[in-house]
């Protein structure tokens, strides 16, 4: 999609990308594109695959995680209007995705442990500037997603969703 493209060309330069991802193709994955959940499972494999023969520091699963989301939404034809930077009138929030429509929040975690706090808080300070739009928290732990639905209702983020389930789907129809 030629409205994502800064972004998508922004995430190409990662070296994750350039080590693990362009060599599957993951940008010219479109005519093969059936739903998020099989895109995801499919590169999250091909990511973890690679994780066996190499040494990575802590951030890189984070960066797969962002670049197989980011990819996702364009095949899905969903506007990334910010990711990864500061939106304006948002004071020390960097969501890593905002859509264009509804300005929607969407964190990705890879695993949770207490990183759900910074999400929560950054949901807190969003709705201040957009109180209509949602807040998201995807993440790629089963054991902890389940944990924090449980406290879901006490918590700013509307809702939580597993990447390697349904759930992916069920998030990405309530970007649309």
């Amino acid at each position: 999609m030629e409205r994502n493209a800064k972004f998508l060309k922004r995430i190409k330069t990662k070296a994750i990308y350039k080590d693990c991802f362009s060599k599957h193709s993951i940008s010219q994955y479109e005519q093969s594109y059936s739903d998020a959940k099989v895109f995801f499972d499919y590169f999250w494999s091909i990511f973890e695959s690679y994780s066996q023969s190499t040494s990575l520091n802590n951030q890189v699963p984070g960066d797969a995680f962002e670049i197989i989301f980011a990819f996702i939404l364009d095949y899905e034809n969903i506007e990334i209007f910010s990711m990864d930077e500061e939106v304006k009138g948002v004071d020390f929030v960097k969501p890593d995705f905002v859509t264009k429509k509804n300005h929607h929040f969407v964190s990705c975690k890879t695993s949770l442990r207490e990183r759900w706090k910074q999400a929560d808080w950054e949901s807190i300070k969003f709705k201040e500037v957009y109180p209509k739009s949602k807040c998201f928290l995807l993440t790629n732990h089963y054991k902890e997603h389940l944990s924090l639905k449980n406290k879901i209702t006490k918590l700013d983020i509307d809702e939580v969703y597993f990447a390697g389930s349904d759930d992916i789907n069920l998030l990405i129809n309530q970007l649309k």
